[in-house]
Order: C-alpha cells, then sequence, then structure tokens
C-alpha cells in the first residue's frame, strides 16, 4: 500500500548572460501546468511459487494484483489557488499473470521458456477513459554449462496494447514535462547472447565474456495524434549492443585485472526517425575501451583503479533535453574498498 503526492509551484527566473556573468531578468509566474497538485494511492501484492515437477521439470507460477487510484488539480491563478483549471481522475486494476519453466535435458543443456503480463501505471496527470499499458511478455531459450564453459541464448517478445511515455524537464513529450501520454500498439523483439569461459594459464586465469543483444522495437499500428504510423521505431531503444570483457587473474597475489570493450548502436531521439530521417533526430554509435585493475591486500582492504573511455572517443549520444549532449569522457578513478 502506497500513498504519493506532488504539489508543484513552479515560478521561472530568466537571466541573461552578459560579459560572461548571469544577470537576473524577472521571474514569471506559472501556468496551470506548473501550479498543481496531483495524488495517488497504490495497492499491490503478488503470489509467486515453484512446483518441481520432476527432477528435470521446474514450473513456476505467479500472480499480481494492482489498484491505482489517482487524481489531480490545476489552478490558473496564483498561490491562492482560487480559480481551477482542470479536475482529472483515473483508476486502474490489473490481474497480472505469469508462467515460466525450466528444463534439464542433460547434466550440461537446460532449455527454458516463460510467459508474463505486464503493466506500466500513467502519470499523475491521467484522465477518467485512459488505460494503463498492458504487454504480453515471451521468452523462448537456452542454456549450455561444462565446466568453465557457459553459453545462453535467449529469443523475447514483448507485445504492448499501447505504448507510455513518461514525460518530464529532461523526457519531454512535445511541449509536455510532467505526467504521461499514451502512443500506439508496438512490439519489442529480440534475441539476447552471452557466452564465457575462464582459461587457465600457469598461475593465472584469463576470463573471457562475450554479452550480445540485438532488438527490433517498432509500432505496430498508426497514431496520427502522435505523429506516429505502423513502422516507425521506438525511439532511444538501441537495435545492436555488445560487450567484450577479457581478464588476468592471479588469486594467489589477488591482483586481477580486466579489460572491458563496448559497443552501443545510435538511436532515434524522436519515434520514427527511420521515416522522417531528420539530422537531428538520432545519436551516433559509440565503442568504448575500459581498464579495471584490482589488488587485494593481506589486510583485507581492496584497492582499485578504473579508468573509463580510454581513447577519450566523443560523440553524441543524446539530444534532450535542450540539444545534442556528448558520453562521458576518459575519466580515471582510484580507491578503495573494505567489507565488514
Amino acid at each position: 500500500v502506497h500513498h504519493d503526492e506532488v504539489d508543484r509551484y513552479q515560478p521561472t527566473e530568466e537571466y541573461n548572460q552578459t560579459n560572461g556573468q548571469l544577470v537576473y531578468q524577472q521571474t514569471t509566474v506559472p501556468g496551470a501546468k506548473d501550479n498543481r497538485l496531483e495524488e495517488a494511492d497504490a495497492v499491490s501484492f503478488w503470489i509467486v511459487d515453484d512446483y518441481q515437477i520432476t527432477d528435470a521439470f521446474l514450473l513456476n507460477l505467479s500472480a499480481r494484483y494492482e489498484d491505482i487510484d489517482s487524481k489531480g488539480k490545476r489552478w490558473s491563478d496564483q498561490k491562492a489557488r482560487n480559480v481551477v483549471d482542470s479536475t482529472n481522475k483515473n483508476s486502474s486494476k490489473e490481474w497480472l499473470l505469469g508462467v515460466a519453466g525450466t528444463y534439464n535435458f542433460t547434466d550440461n543443456w537446460q532449455g527454458l521458456a516463460g510467459y508474463h503480463q505486464g503493466m506500466a501505471p500513467l502519470g499523475g496527470g491521467a484522465k477518467e477513459n485512459e488505460d494503463p499499458e498492458t504487454s504480453d511478455n515471451f521468452e523462448l531459450g537456452f542454456r549450455f554449462n561444462q565446466d568453465a564453459l557457459f553459453v545462453e541464448t535467449i529469443a523475447f517478445l514483448s507485445d504492448f496494447s499501447n505504448k507510455i511515455q513518461y514525460c518530464s524537464v529532461a523526457n519531454t513529450c512535445g511541449t509536455q514535462t510532467s505526467g504521461s501520454i499514451q502512443t500506439a500498439a508496438a512490439q519489442i523483439a529480440g534475441l539476447e547472447f552471452q557466452a564465457g569461459s575462464v582459461i587457465g594459464m600457469g598461475a593465472f586465469n584469463l576470463p573471457i565474456t562475450y554479452t550480445y543483444t540485438f532488438t527490433q522495437a517498432e509500432y505496430t499500428e498508426d497514431d496520427a495524434s502522435n505523429s506516429i504510423q505502423k513502422g516507425d521505431v521506438l525511439k532511444e531503444v538501441p537495435e545492436n549492443i555488445m560487450s567484450f570483457q577479457l581478464g588476468l587473474e592471479h588469486e594467489r597475489s589477488g591482483w586481477n585485472n580486466y579489460m572491458i570493450a563496448k559497443y552501443g548502436d545510435a538511436v532515434c531521439t524522436v519515434a520514427g526517425c527511420n521515416r522522417t530521417k531528420g539530422e537531428f533526430e538520432e545519436t551516433e554509435s559509440l565503442v568504448t575501451i575500459d581498464l579495471i585493475s584490482r589488488y587485494t591486500l593481506s589486510a583485507g582492504p581492496e584497492l582499485f583503479m578504473k579508468l573509463e573511455n580510454v581513447f577519450d572517443e566523443q560523440v553524441i549520444v543524446a539530444r534532450n533535453p535542450d540539444g545534442a549532449r556528448p558520453n562521458m569522457p576518459f575519466t580515471a578513478t582510484v580507491g578503495m574498498r573494505y567489507d565488514f
């Protein structure tokens, strides 16, 4: 059970920059969107149970219940709040079911599958006729494990009845900076792959891990109110991401070193950039390399050094809020960790 309340009265202070200094100009009183009170009450519970059907077959069943009531009020006058601009309320109740299982074909091979219903609630400004985001989520895959070798591949599909976009100053929905908006039905499908092993070389171990995810995320119907067409890709979902980690560990001395290479595709910063081809509607792909070194002292503390983005690669990784933004530059961190 949870109660949440947002009371917002937000005037805007305006400045000019003159000779390198900020010079105050004026304070703009808030409009109705920045002079509001929103409340929500939520009740949630879930039940999960495992069933060992056979020695090889494990079944998991789950049920989750969400009951969310929200209401809001906006005023068009100032702090006295005597002139109501608008009111809203919303109520949603959802039962969400899930079933998943694993089956051990042999000591080394395991299959897995699952289906789960999902739900994402609306923002505080939701109206009475709006429904929360619901989805049907499927996964199917296998795992292989033998000695130091591990391999896992999982295919996934999420089918959304109506995609929700949450709005904030950092992630605007057009001019809307609060609440949420509903868009069209969408699907997110893809494949996850992971493989890892440890190679012994005398007194040293070389752990190797590779991960890759392919994702195709697009709307499956038109939504004229939000300028969305069937086939438009969702914003901020990369098609390809991968990482490769190589380590050099020396158990006797406690000195361990790792190199991590990461790649991320360019993404749309607005839905449907694959169709509109806007010059400023997409980020850039990025490859970075990090180096990590850890040394454990005999007294117990661990010393560490981390070098991130070693080659100082700089690209545009976001265009919200307010224009292009770069990734983190070369960064060095040193420290000590002690567990007790």
